[in-house]
Order: C-alpha cells, then structure tokens, then sequence
C-alpha cells in the first residue's frame, strides 16, 4: 500500500469519526427527523468538507435545514443530496449569523470542486490498487 493510500485512509478515518460525533451531537435538531439517519449523516459529512466543525454544527441547527429541506423534499421525503443542492444555490454564502462567518467567492467554489474531481480521481486510484493487488498481488 503506498504512503499516499495509507495518509488518505488515515484522513477518510479521522473525518468519518468527526461526522459521527457531529451526527450524534445533533439528533435534537429540530429538523433530523425530517431528514432521517441517511440524509441527515450525509449532510454531515457534506457540510464538513466545507465548514469548520462549528459552522457545520450552527447549520445543522439552523433554519438552513428546514429551508433546504421545504425546497427540495419530495413526495419520498428529502433527498440525499438536499444539502449540495441548497449549497449550489449560493443559499449558505455569507449567512451573517453564521459562526467564523466567511465569505465564498466563485474561484473558491471553482477551487473546490476541482479539489472534488481530485479526490475522486485518488478513491479511483486506490480502487484500482486494490484491484491490482488482489489480481497480481503486491
């Protein structure tokens, strides 16, 4: 396994715990039962890629949730992907009640979804490897 895999797996580790604790933490929100389990986590971890661990606790509080959650909820519920959708629409740029509040220009929403594709391209690379090694072996 290589340097760049095992720093990878140890990052992927180390958020996934961070969402956990975030996730338990707010299971009183007001809207998590809207959400349900599944969409509720994936907001989440969403959310953590782009906020601070306090940022993302706020909006998980926040009226945020019940507004992307009136937008987008359809006749099965609300989807998985509500909040990159309420995120697209630019509907949590510059909140002024938001902690460590920040503004996000459209090269940094560019630079992120670039920063996006790369990581996806390296989930890729470390399917692969582990395609090679159970093939081929080490």
């Amino acid at each position: 396994m290589s340097n760049l895999t095992k720093a990878l797996k140890t990052c992927a580790k180390k958020f996934n715990a961070e969402a956990k604790e975030i996730f338990e933490a707010t299971q009183l929100a007001y809207s998590f039962n809207r959400y349900g389990k599944k969409a509720w986590l994936k907001s989440v971890k969403y959310l953590l890629t782009y906020f601070t661990r306090e940022q993302t606790i706020w909006i998980l509080k926040s009226k945020h949730m019940r507004w992307a959650a009136d937008k987008f909820e359809t006749a099965r519920g609300v989807p998985l992907n509500t909040m990159e959708k309420w995120y697209a629409d630019g509907s949590l740029d510059n909140d002024s009640e938001m902690p460590g509040r920040r503004v996000i220009t459209k090269s940094q929403r560019e630079f992120q979804e670039k920063m996006d594709r790369l990581d996806d391209l390296r989930e890729q690379v470390t399917r692969l490897e582990k395609e090679i090694d159970a093939e081929y072996g080490s």
